[in-house]
């Protein structure tokens, strides 16, 4: 059961209301303090305390930001506003544009590095379908759609599914909450990429975004991970850690648990770390709250130049199973 209590009200649009909540995963109601810490990204009024559960170990926010606050923030685009001009959007074409050499050639080197895990599948669409849990503005649709694919996505904020469906007139967009949609439609593959974290109860999403495959279709999850390199160099100053936005942090094993706990089989869980992960952290760890919604000072700009020096270490970590980001799938029986 949860409590709801108040807290301190924190102005700028920022959920007041928290309520107290079991493990997101195995629902028993015993746990540890990590640590309690500030909103550093937006630099908000707000903090959040980030607990690891006695039973199976899954780190998560408790207190949380109550659902009716978190759907004013995602709704609102309090969270990742869109940042393009809706009346400019024009329907995506169907034809790939080319690549010049040299992006061609990063990106081959850098597939066979650390591989291009966010591009699945990677194969053409003839005319099979893929959702996107989380779509956005839908720019991350676009190599499907390009490839063949029929698109489709859910996303909570209005003005990004507007953006949206201009740009893919013959696509499938729904606005709200996953569990409340009755969707008639079922997918080959469906992905939820960073969305996951930011649900009270990731399980029932899951659980619910596994009825909307084909039998056979295929789910796969992308997180933070709770056990990345950064998050045990750096504790709180970790980009894996968003105070309060980040309600839930996987690893490969409580991912793996939480996919077969929803009936997908042929489980798979790895690490992955996108270029500029580190930097990520290094600004949470040198700069004032706040940076995101401010001019970027001089050690932001230097921090953003020297990204690729990071390069390396990434990819070592990524190889060692300490990726910034969990990978999750799973296959519908």
């Amino acid at each position: 059961m949860w409590v709801q209590r108040q807290s301190t009200s924190s102005g700028a649009g920022v959920p007041s209301d928290f309520v107290s909540r079991p493990c997101p995963l195995c629902r028993q109601d015993s746990s540890r303090v990590l640590f309690t810490d500030v909103n550093r990204r937006e630099g908000l009024p707000i903090s959040g305390t980030l607990v690891q559960c006695r039973h199976c170990g899954m780190h998560y926010l408790n207190p949380a930001p109550d659902a009716a606050s978190l759907a004013q923030l995602y709704r609102g685009g309090s969270v990742d506003p869109v940042s393009v001009d809706l009346s400019q959007i024009q329907p995506v074409s169907r034809t790939r544009p080319a690549a010049s050499f040299l992006r061609s050639v990063g990106q081959r080197v850098n597939g066979a590095l650390r591989g291009h895990p966010h591009d699945w599948p990677d194969e053409d669409g003839q005319g099979r379908s893929i959702l996107d849990f989380g779509c956005h503005d839908g720019a991350k649709l676009i190599y499907w759609y390009q490839r063949g694919w029929q698109v489709a996505g859910i996303d909570l904020n209005q003005q990004a599914i507007e953006v949206t469906r201009r740009r893919f007139p013959d696509g499938q967009f729904w606005c709200g909450d996953l569990l409340e949609l009755d969707i008639q439609w079922r997918f080959d593959f469906i992905r939820a990429d960073n969305v996951v974290e930011h649900l009270l109860d990731p399980v029932a999403y899951l659980a619910k975004l596994v009825k909307l495959l084909k039998p056979g279709g295929q789910l796969r999850v992308f997180v933070p991970n709770g056990a990345a390199l950064s998050a045990r160099l750096c504790g709180r100053y970790s980009y894996v850690y968003w105070m309060p936005f980040h309600l839930n942090l996987f690893t490969t094993r409580t991912l793996c648990l939480a996919l077969r706990q929803v009936g997908l089989k042929d489980v798979r869980c790895t690490t992955f770390t996108p270029i500029g992960a580190w930097t990520s952290t290094l600004r949470q760890l040198l700069l004032r709250p706040g940076f995101d919604r401010h001019p970027r000072a001089k050690l932001d700009c230097l921090l953003g130049r020297a990204s690729l020096l990071d390069y390396p270490g990434e990819t070592i970590s990524q190889w060692l199973g300490l990726g910034e980001e969990v990978i999750g799938t799973g296959r519908h029986a």
